[in-house]
């Protein structure tokens, strides 16, 4: 496949053909001298990249909260709690599943 002809994005992210970048681009497949190099992909996989870093992140902050927040409530508060709600909040601090009193165990 030859794009040489083709313009795929708007041309201000066109840098040219490979062979205007260096005369020595070996043929590799699909890619060879006249394959165009456009930047518009790789600025839309590195902003793709960064939203589900931070889409990541922000899961991974909202786990870590809650469990601090079941874990203060036990450390702090524990005598205050019903012996249900204290035998599933140890539950969920031990990651134990046959403590759960409301959850079931997977099949």
């Amino acid at each position: 496949m030859n794009f040489s002809g083709y313009r795929l994005a708007p041309a201000a992210f066109f840098a040219g053909t490979l062979r205007e970048l260096s005369p020595e681009i070996p043929t590799f497949g699909p890619i060879g001298p006249d394959t165009v190099l456009n930047w518009l992909p790789v600025f839309i996989f590195a902003f793709l990249g960064f939203v589900l870093h931070g889409l990541f992140a922000r899961a991974v902050t909202s786990i870590k909260v809650i469990y601090f927040t079941l874990l203060y409530s036990r450390i702090m508060h524990g005598e205050a709690l019903d012996p249900d709600i204290r035998a599933d909040l140890e539950g969920y601090l031990d990651l134990d599943e046959k403590e759960f009193s409301s959850a079931e165990a997977p099949t």
